[in-house]
């Protein structure tokens, strides 16, 4: 029985749901019309139907004056209308939920009488919206912008963005470090294919044989090595044989191109190759110098495709027999030569590279995203000494590419074992060097870390600090250099560095300048110059020129009696009874009056 009650309900509802979807759809389409209406000018369709009347402005007959169409819907509206219309007042808009609330249910089931109110509604500009949030299309803004919020601290941003990136494990470590590689192998057997590339790899190289450039700045020495000069030694002679055996195969596979082609040519040129590539896999080259000789390789690369592009417009535009044409096929067969490729392959062998390369990068980049947050760790414990926490993450991270660079997996160790080391370095040398305003050497740095390690320990030992005798007893040193360590240590303070928050006064604004006068006393030295002037101008001219020569008054510089008395060509003693009587002439009361303000001043 209840559901037999329940249905008829239900069925309400549905038809409510459906009519009020209607309602909506044209209700939008009513809208849309007449912004279309408005933005092209034209008139309602009340004013098309009102402009039909008869000649003369007369209205039809059994039409009363001042009841239009308009005026009827004011006089005969509904209640439930008033409050509609009332509710979209304010500004000039009202959503569909509150339409559907205050419609009544047989108005909602109609169709014909929602349509009615809807244009209605629509004529009076009233908009319909899904929601109160919605805005009108074009808005002005009138006023100044408001102001921006204050945007989230990067670093914070910089750590929730890290903490999406997982760790690798020990398996993708290796697996990664053998796609760097395996990328690296790739570009090489592209790269030195050309006996050119050869001999500038020899050449860049040959250095070392020359003495001008050390191994570890050509090749990835191992670590040990560093501080073994016999192991040194045997890796530097190891290097060059590998760089002369390099050279000779060029020379080889020079002398056979030369040949007439055959299988057997062709098969020694190969082998030739295949003991180039081994041999330049055994140099273990440092990744810089790679990347410079790809650089090279691709701008020769870049400029033979230019160059053929060249020679294709000039034919298409019928120029192949000029100047300019001859000298670009002439530039054009030397980069072919150069490269020992034709355009075809040139352009393939670029992007074989380009993918090798991609392949490096998504790996190394693999490597970094997955060991950052062992240079946050690391980053803490040096926090406090000179530099932000933001600059020490971005060294760090320097140190952390430096270690991916170099990292070998077949050592067998932890890539995090590896690089903790290049991480620390990057950070300590860069507190080192950024730190302090004005730069110390790095090897002062460790002698400073050196003396602070003992001080602390003769702290924790003693309960005292220790003095500079038993420091430089301590570390056998001069006492001459511990004293120099302990005031180069004192850290300088930048006099521009701000002493509040709004950045309106620095620390040069309260230090004393000695070198620099007072404004009070500069401005007691010009009156002094005043009333000194005003003092000499009662003197004849020669008194006045003898005193200035005697006391220095106007060059600073004063003169003995004799040298007056030589400009003058005068004895000594008639300089000195003119200058008796000048003075006396100014230590007249009345004129010792006028420097009276001044007594501090002249003491």
């Amino acid at each position: 029985m209840r559901g037999a009650m329940m249905r008829p309900l239900r069925i309400c509802r549905k038809r409510e749901a459906s009519c009020f979807r209607k309602l909506r759809r044209k209700g939008a389409r009513a809208m849309k019309s007449e912004k279309e209406r408005k933005r092209l000018g034209r008139p309602p369709a009340a004013a098309k139907a009102g402009a039909k009347r008869p000649a003369g402005g007369k209205r039809g007959p059994g039409r009363p004056p001042g009841r239009g169409r308009k005026a009827r819907e004011m006089t005969d509206r509904e209640p439930w209308l008033d409050t509609v219309y009332e509710k979209a007042s304010g500004d000039k808009r009202i959503t569909y939920e509150e339409l559907e609330d205050l419609v009544p249910d047989d108005v909602l089931m109609s169709t014909d009488r929602l349509e009615e109110v809807v244009a209605g509604l629509v004529r009076s500009g009233i908009m319909m919206t899904e929601t109160r949030a919605e805005e009108p299309e074009a808005v002005i803004q009138k006023g100044p912008k408001p102001i921006i919020q204050r945007t989230e601290d990067p670093t914070k941003s910089y750590f929730r963005e890290l903490s999406k990136l997982p760790l690798l494990t020990r398996e993708e470590e290796i697996r990664y470090s053998k796609e760097m590689e395996e990328g690296y192998k790739s570009i090489i057997k592209y790269l030195f294919d050309p006996i050119s590339m050869m001999r500038r790899l020899v050449e860049e190289c040959w250095s070392i044989e020359e003495g001008t450039k050390s191994l570890d700045q050509i090749a990835r020495v191992e670590f040990e090595c560093l501080f073994d000069k016999k192991a040194l030694w045997r890796d530097r002679q190891r290097f060059i044989r590998c760089l002369r055996d390099i050279r000779r195969e060029a020379d080889k596979i020079e002398k056979l191109k030369q040949r007439k082609p055959s299988p057997s040519v062709r098969k020694y040129i190969a082998d030739s190759k295949r003991v180039v590539f081994s041999r330049v896999q055994t140099l273990s080259l440092q990744h810089h110098l790679i990347n410079n000789l790809i650089d090279e390789f691709k701008a020769k690369g870049m400029e033979a495709l230019g160059l053929a592009h060249e020679l294709l417009v000039a034919k298409a535009e019928g120029r192949e027999g000029t100047p300019e044409v001859t000298e670009v096929r002439r530039k054009l067969r030397e980069t072919h030569d150069f490269l020992d490729r034709n355009t075809a392959d040139v352009r393939k062998v670029l992007t074989e590279i380009a993918l090798c390369e991609n392949r490096i990068l998504a790996a190394r980049d693999k490597m970094i995203e997955g060991n950052v947050r062992l240079v946050i760790s690391i980053a803490k414990r040096y926090a406090n000494r000179g530099l932000e926490f933001a600059d020490l993450l971005e060294e760090g991270n320097v140190g952390l590419i430096k270690a991916v660079e170099k990292f070998n997996y077949r050592k067998g160790f932890k890539f995090s074992t590896y690089a903790t080391w290049w991480i620390k370095q990057a950070i300590t040398r860069a507190i080192a060097d950024q730190s302090r305003t004005v730069r110390v050497p790095a090897h002062i740095i460790d002698a400073i870390n050196k003396v602070a390690k003992i001080q602390r320990q003769f702290m924790q030992k003693q309960g005292r600090e220790a003095t500079i005798a038993e420091l430089a007893q301590r570390l056998s040193t001069p006492k001459e250099k511990i004293e120099a360590l302990s005031k180069i240590s004192q850290f300088g303070v930048s006099l521009d560095k701000p002493v509040d928050d709004d950045e309106t006064s620095f620390i040069g604004d309260f230090i004393y300048d000695e070198k620099t006068a007072s404004p009070s006393h500069a401005a007691g030295v010009s009156l002094l110059g005043e009333k000194l002037e005003e003092a000499l101008a009662v003197l004849t001219k020669r008194e006045e020129k003898v005193l200035r020569l005697r006391f220095g008054l106007g060059d600073g510089c004063p003169r003995t009696l004799e040298e007056v008395g030589q400009i003058f060509n005068i004895t000594r003693e008639r300089v000195r009874q003119i200058e008796a009587k000048a003075l006396k002439k100014l230590r007249h009361p009345v004129r010792l009056r006028r420097f009276e303000p001044l007594r501090d001043l002249l003491q």
